[in-house]
């Protein structure tokens, strides 16, 4: 028999509105964001890669001028050699912030581990707003009921 309320909580989004199926209650609402600084501008993390690779970016930058117009090594063949080293310096610190930044963190790992160890995959998480992404899947076989 349907008495016109659902039990299990649904929701659609439509611009600027969140709706429920819910008379009362409360919405919890969780997201991730890049870290800014009082201005709104993002954050560099605090880790000598990005520092270098900012050094060697800026480096690079400042030096392309006079690469164009010769006088940057002197001589047109330290002139390439020179920029040629800067670039090589911002690629290799580049990749390695890009290598840091891609690392998972602890929290991370352990939930991509449980995900890869699931015996059971879970298609429709996105019925239950993936509450279970992540979680460590446990189940039970009694040996002397048979289940």
């Amino acid at each position: 028999m349907h008495d016109g309320h659902f039990h299990e909580p649904t929701y659609f989004i439509k611009p600027g509105w969140i709706v429920t199926n819910k008379k009362n209650g409360y919405i919890k609402l969780a997201y991730k964001s890049i870290a800014t600084d009082e201005r709104g501008y993002p954050l560099i993390p605090d880790l000598a890669s990005y520092q270098e690779a900012i050094y060697w970016y800026v480096m690079m930058k400042l030096s392309f001028p006079k690469f164009l117009n010769g006088s940057l090594g002197g001589r047109a063949k330290y002139n390439f050699n020179t920029y040629a080293y800067l670039q090589q310096q911002w690629n290799f610190y580049r990749n390695q912030a890009y290598a840091e930044a891609m690392m998972p963190t602890e929290g991370d790992m352990r939930s991509i581990k449980n995900e890869w160890n699931k015996l059971v995959p879970e298609f429709d998480s996105d019925d239950t707003f993936f509450r279970n992404v992540g979680r460590r899947q446990l189940n039970y076989h009694d040996y002397y009921n048979g289940y």
